[in-house]
């Protein structure tokens, strides 16, 4: 329906058929795609609030005020899981295999870009911080390249140039 411009019946589709759906992975995936929709339709509000609810579903609370607490709660986290690890070979960390943390670190990736294009950029950067923490703590997921490459720019954008290229390299 969403193909053939029939915005409201796609809704209304993804919304019946996540009724049904008794499974909180099963939930979160039919939910991405209203995400995705509300995303291509500009409607950023309504795709947040899709991606927080599906986070929820599967046992994220995210929070939506106090970011800055948050925030240097998660750097604190980011900067323990990388003692000891050579920044430079990310990428071949363990794979996650765990589905529920993949689809988490795919949601926030998700939420990301209408984070920023809303200018909620408190909420975009503990997106990509909680992103990184996942994929450092339980491994790389397809989805991992994004949070490297955007918490190597808030090292940048910080001064610390060199963490940031080796990190987001």
């Amino acid at each position: 329906e969403y193909l053939n411009g029939n915005f409201d019946a796609s809704e209304a589709l993804v919304k019946a058929t996540l009724e049904r759906a008794k499974e909180p992975l099963e939930k979160a995936a039919i939910n991405s795609i209203l995400i995705t929709q509300n995303m291509f339709s500009l409607k950023m509000e309504p795709s947040l609030e899709a991606a927080i609810y599906s986070l929820k579903i599967l046992g994220v609370d995210f929070p939506d005020e106090d970011f800055p607490t948050h925030i240097g709660a998660t750097v604190g986290e980011i900067n323990e899981l990388l003692v000891g690890k050579d920044l430079a070979t990310l990428e071949l960390q363990p794979e996650c295999t765990d589905q529920r943390i993949i689809t988490i670190v795919q949601l926030l990736g998700t939420m990301a870009p209408p984070a920023w294009i809303m200018g909620k950029v408190e909420l975009w950067t503990l997106i990509v911080l909680t992103a990184t923490r996942y994929s450092l703590k339980y491994g790389n997921t397809v989805f991992s390249p994004y949070p490297y490459t955007q918490y190597g720019m808030l090292l940048i954008a910080q001064g610390a140039f060199d963490l940031g290229y080796k990190i987001g390299e």
